[in-house]
Formats: structure tokens, C-alpha cells, sequence
């Protein structure tokens, strides 16, 4: 929760500092080194995270294979991003003019701290040290927000100021959490053999495709829009697409502490799985329900005036990523019972809908095209996901979905203690 409300003062502050224009170049530069990461780093970040969490590797032989594969992989990419940039075709001269050749060469830069930092700050969950976890986590979310409003508000650096941010939280991420595992685990760096790096390369080319076509999913529209459309169409449309995947947190949350018991369990508690589903349905429903209700007077207050015509896309967008929400809490049971294939088969059917719903609806409803693309295609995934889930556990669908005796309890238990260390001891508890 901590995240998310500052996560949603970050996108404030970029919303108002840089306006609409402004807040799709960044868009634009992101997508691109996004793109690049997933498309280089062929799904070796899962494998680690899974392979040590399983045990199947020591915190020494993850940090060690991270350092070696991202090297290897930010080369590759930052190198093809460079390509990219100097290739004379029109629809992507038409994508990087939507930034300046400098705004693109200082996201390039983040690309090689993103990718090790995204997965060292994974490690304490894989660990099961989930409070330190949280705390790390928080902390540099925080800590971007303070560089945001450092080099956005107060120096007025604009893009570069929000991109340079990314590059210092991404640095100091991972010299702490270098510092944190030598403390926790004596962490050193450690020759690794063929065969574990070959293990690390095949379980993360059968996540492969998931990990592409999961980002086509999530970025296809913003890249499309990119190429054919204004910058202040794409900064609109980036901009409520971005305010309504934050509700991601809430099952990112449950599956951050399900990988651990998840893939220690050979069966894959897959009991506890559905009831995780049925809870985050409950939550996400509200929380996302809320968002549409209000997402005018919201769109007002936190990103300006300027934003008004994203909230018929916010309000598209989030019934997709409520589907969606419940159905990320199957992926862990997926991933680890081995078979990340099924994870990629899902999210490659979502993009397959994804595109064709762009490209029958984007040139005639532009934005709104793009929003209702992006909504099928979590709808879709998110129902294969559910179907696999289904066929592997051997769980009848009405048990997924029908609440239990034992689910009141565990979620009244969950606010019990959120109330109490938010608000302090009941009334009651104070007499005992």
C-alpha cells in the first residue's frame, strides 16, 4: 500500500512537471529499453529468482549468474538500441522523434542497472526474508520519489531529470542490496559451470516468449501510438494506463510470499493458490471499481486538467487489469511446478488478441482502440491462465471460486492485523 500511494505521487509530479507532451517522450524512451530487456535477456531473471527459491542455487551462485548473463544481455541490447536509432525506416523515425537522441542515449544507459537491480531487489523474497524485503522495497521507492522531485521539480531537468532518477535508484539498489546479502549469506562472487549456466538459459527460453509477449501486451499500444500518433496522445494514454496497472501491486504482493512456499511444496499448494485468487478478486474489484467511479475527479486532482480525456481509457483499461489481477496469482503455481512454457503460451495468445484488436480498432477509435485492445488481450490471457491452472491442479472450477468458511477468517485475521499496526491496538485488545 506503501508503494502504491507513492508510486501514484510519482506519477503526479511527472503528470504536472511535464504535461502531456513531456510525459510521452518519457513514455516513449521507457517502452524502448523495456523492449530491448525483454528481448535480450531471453527470461534468465525468472530462472534465477525460481532457482533460488527452490534451492537449487545459493545466493552466491545467483548474484554471480546475474552479473555474468546481465553483462552479456545489456551489450547485446544497448548495442541493438543504437542499431535501431541509426536505421533509416520510417515507422521507427517516426517512434524516436517522439524524445531527443540524448533523452534515448540516457534511458539506453539505464537498461544495464535496471535489469541487475530488478533482480537482486527479487531476492530477499526468494530468500523468504519478505519484512526486509518490503522495507527494501519501499525504501527505493521513496527514495526515486525524493531524485524525482530533486531533478524534475526543483532542478527543472524534465525527461532527462525522470530518466537520470531511474539510473541513480537503480545504482544504489544494488550496492545495497550487495551490502545486505554479504551480510546475510557471506555473499561471493562464485565460478559458475556450463551446465548451471545452460540450466539458467533453457528454463529461461521457455519462459522466453511469455516474457515478450507479456510486454507486447502491456506496451504494444503505447508503441503503436508512438509510430503513428502525437506525442500528447501517447503521454494520455501512457499516463492512464500507468495510474491503472499500479493496482498490480496488490497481487504482486500475494505472489512476492506464495513463490517461496509455492516452490518448496512439490504439488504446488495449489488449495492455497485459489484462495490467494479468491481474495485478490475481492480486493481488486474494489480498489480497481473505485478507480472507475472516480477517475475523473482523481485524473484532476493528481495529473491536471490537461489529462481529462484518459478517463474513458482508465475506465476500459481497468476492467481488463481487474481480470488480470486475479489471474497473475495463478503464474506462481505455473512457474513453479516447471512448466514456465504454459506461463508463455498464455501471455502469446493475449498478444496475439492484443494485435489484431489494434489492428482492426486503432485507426478508427485511435486511444479508445487502444485501451479496449489492451483490455481483451488481459482478459483473454487471463483466461487461459485460469483454464491451465484448473487442468494442472486438477481443482474443479466452482471449488477455484467458491469462498470456503476458512477464507473469512484468514481475511478478517489480515485486517485485524493491518488495523493494528496502522491504527494501533482495539479497544479491546488495549483491556486485555
Amino acid at each position: 500500500m506503501v508503494t502504491l500511494l507513492v508510486s501514484l505521487a510519482t506519477q503526479s509530479i511527472l503528470a504536472w512537471m511535464l504535461g502531456t507532451s513531456g510525459r510521452g517522450s518519457y513514455a516513449v524512451c521507457l517502452v524502448f529499453t523495456s523492449f530491448l530487456t525483454i528481448l535480450f535477456v531471453v527470461g534468465f531473471d525468472v530462472a534465477i529468482e525460481y532457482f533460488i527459491a527452490s534451492r537449487k542455487f545459493s545466493v552466491s551462485q545467483g548474484v554471480t549468474c546475474t552479473f555474468i548473463c546481465g553483462a552479456l544481455s545489456s551489450i547485446v541490447a544497448m548495442g541493438a538500441g543504437l542499431l535501431a536509432m541509426l536505421l533509416p525506416v520510417s515507422f521507427l523515425q517516426n517512434f524516436f522523434a517522439k524524445a531527443t537522441p540524448f533523452q534515448f542515449y540516457l534511458a539506453l544507459a539505464t537498461l544495464p542497472m535496471s535489469l541487475a537491480g530488478n533482480i537482486l531487489i527479487r531476492m530477499p523474497v526468494a530468500l523468504s526474508r519478505f519484512k526486509q524485503g518490503a522495507i527494501i522495497n519501499i525504501g527505493l521507492y521513496v527514495f526515486q520519489f525524493i531524485l524525482i522531485v530533486l531533478f524534475v521539480v526543483v532542478l527543472g531537468m524534465g525527461v532527462e531529470g525522470a530518466l537520470l532518477s531511474l539510473f541513480i535508484n537503480s545504482a544504489c539498489g544494488i550496492l545495497l542490496m550487495l551490502i545486505l546479502l554479504r551480510k546475510w549469506d557471506t555473499f561471493r562472487f562464485e565460478r559458475l559451470s556450463l551446465a548451471q549456466l545452460r540450466e539458467v538459459w533453457s528454463f529461461g527460453m521457455r519462459y522466453y516468449v511469455g516474457k515478450i509477449s507479456n510486454l507486447a501486451n502491456a506496451e504494444i499500444g503505447t508503441v503503436l501510438l508512438a509510430m503513428f500518433a502525437t506525442r500528447e496522445d501517447v503521454g494520455m494514454f501512457s499516463q492512464a494506463s500507468a495510474i491503472t496497472v499500479r493496482a498490480y501491486v496488490l497481487p504482486e504482493a500475494i505472489t512476492t510470499v506464495l513463490i517461496p512456499r509455492v516452490a518448496g511444496n512439490k504439488l504446488g499448494r495449489p488449495e492455497l493458490v485459489a484462495q490467494c485468487a479468491r481474495v485478490v478478486s475481492i480486493l481488486c474489484t474494489i480498489v480497481l471499481g473505485l478507480l472507475a467511479i472516480f477517475a475523473e475527479p482523481i485524473v484532476r486532482i493528481l495529473f491536471s486538467e490537461e489529462f481529462l480525456p484518459s478517463v474513458p481509457l482508465i475506465r476500459i483499461i481497468a476492467i481488463g487489469v481487474v481480470v488480470r489481477c486475479v489471474c497473475k496469482v495463478f503464474v506462481p503455481y505455473i512457474i513453479c511446478t516447471d512448466r514456465p512454457g504454459i506461463a508463455s503460451i498464455s501471455v502469446a495468445v493475449g498478444m496475439i488478441t492484443n494485435l489484431l484488436m489494434l489492428w482492426l480498432l486503432l485507426p478508427t477509435l485511435g486511444m479508445i482502440g487502444a485501451a479496449m485492445a489492451m483490455m481483451g488481450n488481459n482478459i483473454v490471457s487471463s483466461g487461459f491462465l485460469f483454464l491451465a491452472f484448473a487442468f494442472f491442479s486438477k481443482m474443479r472450477y466452482r471449488d477455484i471460486w467458491r469462498f470456503s468458511r476458512q477464507d473469512w477468517p484468514d481475511i478478517r485475521n489480515i485486517y485485524h492485523q493491518f488495523r493494528g499496526r496502522v491504527l494501533g491496538p482495539t479497544k479491546e485488545k488495549k483491556q486485555e
